[in-house]
C-alpha cells in the first residue's frame, strides 16, 4: 500500500515538474515578446493588442464548447476512446468557430473601435482558434499523464511567438504585424502538438463521425458553461476597463496582468498532475484522493506564496524591469493582484477536484455568481479607480470563490481539514520572506536575492516541527530521481 501510494505521488511530482519547466519556459517566452511590444508600441498599443485578445479568446472559448476539461476526464477513466475522442472535439471544435467568428466581427463593426482594433481582433481571433485546437491535443496529454509532451509543444509555440513578434517589431512594423505573429505561431504549434500525439502516444487516426457530436457535445455542455464563466471572469476587466477607460489604462491593467498571469503556469502544471488522480482515486484507496487534494493545496501554496511574496513588494521594480519605465505605473495594480496568485491556483485546484467527482453542472452557478460579482464590482470600482479599480475586483472575487469553492471540495470528499501541516509552513516561511524582503526593498536586486535564500530555508525548518513525514517523502524522492537522473 505505502509503495502505490509513494509511486502516484512521485508520478504527481514527475507530471508537476515537467509540466512546470515547459510552462516556466514558455513564459518567459511570451513574457519578452510582451516585454518588447511594450517597448516598441506603448501604452496604447499594448491597450489595442490585449483588448482584441481577450475579445478574440472569449469568442473562440464559445466554439470549445467545454471539451478540454470534459476530455481529461473521459480519457483519464478510458484510454481507449482517445482517438475518437480528438477527432471528435476537433472537429467540432471548427463547425461552432466559423459561425461565432462571423458573428462576433459583425458584431466588432457595429461598435464603435477604430480600424486597427477591429484587423487586430481580426487576425487574433484565427490565433485563438488554433490555441482552442491545441488545447484538445493538451487534454489527451493531460488523460495520459504525460505532462512532458504538453511542456515540449508550449515551448516550441510560445518561442515562436517571441521570435516571430519581436522580429515584426525590430522591422518597425505595428500591432497588426504582432497579431500576425502571435497566430503564426499558434498555427504552427497545434502541428507539432498533433505530431507528438500520434509518434510519442500512437494516438491513430480516426475518423470524425457526425453521430458521436451530439453524445460529446451534450457531455461538454456543463463544462462549457463553466469554461464562459471562467473566461469573462479571467477576460471581461480588460473588455470593461476598454469600454469604461482609455487604451492606456488598458495598457497599464495588461501589463500587470500579464505579470501576474505569468505564474499561472505552476496551477496548470499542478492541475496537469493531479486532476487524473482527482478522477479515478477513491476514498479508501491507497493512496486515498483526501490525502492526494491535501497535498496539491500545500504544493500549491509552497509554489504560489513566494510569487505572491515578490509582486507584493517589489511590484515597482518587477514592472520597471521587465517592462520599462513607460509601463511602470502598472505597480499598483500588480501589487493588488498579488495575494490573487494564491487565491486563484487553490480554487483552480478545488474545482477541478469538484468536477472530477461530481456533476460538472454543480460547479455553475458558483462559477456563474462568481463571474457576475466580478463584473459588477468591475462596473462600480473602474469610473473611479481606472486599472486599480479591476485589480480590486478580481482580488475580491477570487477571495469570495476560494471559500466556496473549497467548501465544496471538502463536502465533495468527506474530509476533514488538517489545517496546520497542510498550510503552516509555506505561509510561515512566505511571511518571513515578505519582512526580509521590505527590510530590504530599496535595493530590490538584494531584496530578492535575501528573499529567495530565506523561504526555502524557513519552510524546511518549519516542516521538520510540523510535518516530518512529507519532508521526509520529499527527501527520499529527490534521492531516487537523483539516482535514476545518474
Amino acid at each position: 500500500m505505502a509503495e502505490r501510494s509513494e509511486a502516484a505521488f512521485e508520478r504527481a511530482a514527475r507530471n508537476t515538474t515537467a509540466r512546470a519547466v515547459g510552462e516556466l519556459l514558455a513564459k518567459l517566452a511570451s513574457l519578452a515578446f510582451f516585454a518588447a511590444m511594450a517597448r516598441s508600441l506603448g501604452q496604447t498599443g499594448v491597450g489595442v493588442f490585449v483588448f482584441a485578445l481577450a475579445w478574440a479568446e472569449i469568442s473562440m472559448l464559445l466554439a470549445s464548447l467545454g471539451l478540454d476539461r470534459a476530455l481529461v476526464r473521459w480519457i483519464a477513466r478510458d484510454r481507449s476512446r482517445s482517438a475518437a475522442l480528438f477527432a471528435d472535439s476537433a472537429a467540432i471544435k471548427v463547425a461552432l468557430a466559423i459561425p461565432i467568428a462571423l458573428i462576433s466581427f459583425a458584431v466588432i463593426n457595429v461598435i464603435a473601435l477604430g480600424s486597427t482594433t477591429r484587423v487586430v481582433i481580426y487576425v487574433l481571433t484565427a490565433g485563438a482558434l488554433f490555441d482552442a485546437l491545441t488545447r484538445v491535443t493538451v487534454s489527451v496529454f493531460t488523460g495520459f499523464e504525460r505532462s512532458e509532451l504538453t511542456g515540449v509543444a508550449m515551448v516550441v509555440q510560445r518561442f515562436l511567438q517571441a521570435t516571430l513578434g519581436i522580429g515584426a517589431l525590430a522591422a518597425g512594423w505595428g500591432v497588426e504585424a504582432v497579431a500576425g505573429a502571435y497566430t503564426a505561431a499558434a498555427a504552427l504549434g497545434f502541428a507539432l502538438s498533433v505530431a507528438l500525439l500520434r509518434r510519442r502516444l500512437g494516438v491513430a487516426e480516426a475518423s470524425i463521425d457526425l453521430r458521436r457530436w451530439r453524445s460529446v457535445g451534450l457531455g461538454s455542455i456543463p463544462y462549457a458553461v463553466q469554461d464562459v464563466f471562467t473566461v469573462l471572469l479571467f477576460r471581461i476587466d480588460a473588455v470593461i476597463l476598454s469600454l469604461i477607460a482609455s487604451d492606456a489604462a488598458v495598457g497599464r491593467y495588461g501589463s500587470a496582468y500579464r505579470l501576474f498571469e505569468s505564474t499561472f503556469f505552476l496551477t496548470y502544471a499542478l492541475i496537469a498532475a493531479f486532476s487524473p488522480m482527482y478522477t479515478y482515486l477513491e476514498r479508501d484507496s491507497e493512496p486515498s484522493v483526501q490525502a492526494v487534494f491535501a497535498r496539491s493545496i500545500k504544493l500549491a501554496l509552497l509554489l504560489l506564496v513566494p510569487c505572491a511574496a515578490v509582486f507584493g513588494v517589489l511590484a515597482p521594480w518587477v514592472s520597471r524591469t521587465i517592462f520599462g519605465h513607460q509601463l511602470a505605473a502598472a505597480a499598483p495594480s500588480l501589487r493588488i493582484l498579488a495575494p490573487a496568485v494564491v487565491l486563484i491556483g487553490l480554487v483552480t485546484l478545488s474545482t477541478s477536484l469538484i468536477v472530477s467527482r461530481r456533476s460538472p453542472t454543480t460547479m455553475v452557478w458558483l462559477s456563474g455568481g462568481m463571474t457576475v460579482l466580478n463584473i459588477v464590482l468591475n462596473v462600480i470600482l473602474i469610473p473611479g479607480l481606472h486599472e486599480r479599480g479591476a485589480a480590486i475586483a478580481m482580488l475580491a472575487t477570487e477571495a469570495a470563490f476560494l471559500v466556496l469553492a473549497f467548501r465544496m471540495a471538502l463536502t465533495t470528499i468527506g474530509a476533514a481539514v488538517r489545517w496546520l501541516p497542510m498550510t503552516a509552513a509555506p505561509l510561515l516561511a512566505g511571511a518571513l520572506m515578505v519582512g526580509v524582503m521590505l527590510v530590504l526593498r530599496h535595493t530590490p536586486g538584494a531584496a530578492l536575492a535575501a528573499g529567495a535564500a530565506v523561504y526555502p530555508l524557513a519552510f524546511v525548518a518549519a516542516e521538520r516541527l510540523i510535518s516530518p513525514d512529507d519532508l521526509r517523502f520529499v527527501r527520499e524522492l529527490a534521492r531516487r530521481r537523483l539516482r535514476a537522473a545518474a
